[in-house]
């Protein structure tokens, strides 16, 4: 059997456009009985779509982690954006502040962030960790109304 280019194409489109399918999908709904801790939104194109946060209940890592919440129709939490770094609480954004404990990060070889609870100074902070470390994790996922 002899494909043409054109067959080719499409196979390609029909390919992409179930790749489309599946990340929508996969923001659309997240099943794991982990804990809610927050609420957001997330713009999209032009549109803010709400976003649910939540916090899981089995410590992963990094790889694990992605692999449980593509699983659950979710995305572990990564903040790329100013708006995705909005507070609930509406603290406006600011360029210059971070949130790192002092001396981190620390290694070049971590490549992870936790929020830590920095027992001496009383506060809660960034510190990196390697990536292959077990702790529990942020999933995002799209806000589900019922």
């Amino acid at each position: 059997m002899i494909v043409t280019e054109r067959e080719r194409e499409r196979d390609t489109q029909r390919e992409r456009k179930r790749q489309r399918h599946r990340q929508r999908e996969k923001q659309a709904s997240c099943r794991e009985p982990d804990r809610k801790i927050g609420a957001a939104a997330q713009r999209i194109g032009s549109h803010l779509v709400p976003t649910a946060t939540f916090i899981s209940t089995t410590p992963r890592n990094w790889t694990e982690g992605e692999r449980n919440s593509s699983e659950m129709k979710a995305d572990l939490l990564v903040i790329n954006t100013k708006d995705e770094q909005q507070w609930v609480d509406q603290t406006p954004y600011n360029e210059s502040v971070t949130f790192w404990h002092s001396g981190e990060p620390s290694n070049v070889d971590e490549h992870c962030v936790m929020l830590h609870f920095h027992y001496f100074s009383r506060q809660w902070g960034w510190n990196d960790v390697p990536c292959n470390g077990h702790h529990k994790l942020l999933c995002k996922m799209k806000k589900i109304y019922l």
